[in-house]
């Protein structure tokens, strides 16, 4: 039987790392998504256009702005994921979810096994560790006992 062709991906809303399991260290890509984490300071004035007496809020402006930037980081993982047929997603929060529902939607992906797990903040090697660690023990038949542990970088 073939060896599946297989992908591990951490994300989060600032960047994308991707890393071929049992592969070297040097490998592992990075892609930033150009999503600023936190565009506005607490207690900063509010952004907006006045005129007269009456003014006008940037906060739909900005929004479309951020979908943007998001469907076009989407869109590039997209293209890097093409070639793989089990992908492993990680990262914090629901975004590795929402790219896969929207991943789902694709033709190309029906056919592809996602496995998503939480994971927080994780150094190069724990990465790269926890993801050979994560296949050798799903091709032994087993499931995954431990989630990655949390580095600071």
């Amino acid at each position: 039987m073939k060896k599946p062709n297989r992908i591990a991906l951490w994300m989060d809303s600032a960047s994308a790392r991707f890393y071929v399991p049992f592969q070297d260290l040097n490998t592992i890509q990075i892609m930033y998504s150009g999503i600023e984490s936190q565009p506005r300071i607490p207690g900063e004035t509010p952004d907006g256009t006045h005129w007269d007496n009456r003014s006008s809020s940037n906060e739909f402006k900005k929004e479309q702005r951020e979908k943007e930037l998001y469907a076009r980081y989407f869109e590039e993982i997209r293209q890097i994921l093409l070639p793989y047929s089990e992908i492993l997603l990680l990262g914090p929060g629901q975004l590795k979810k929402e790219l896969k529902n929207k991943l789902l939607k694709s033709i190309s992906f029906k056919e592809k096994t996602f496995f998503v797990e939480n994971a927080g903040a994780l150094s190069e090697r724990d990465f790269a560790d926890w993801t050979d660690r994560y296949f050798n023990t799903l091709d032994a038949g087993k499931t995954m006992l431990e989630e990655p542990k949390n580095v600071r970088i």
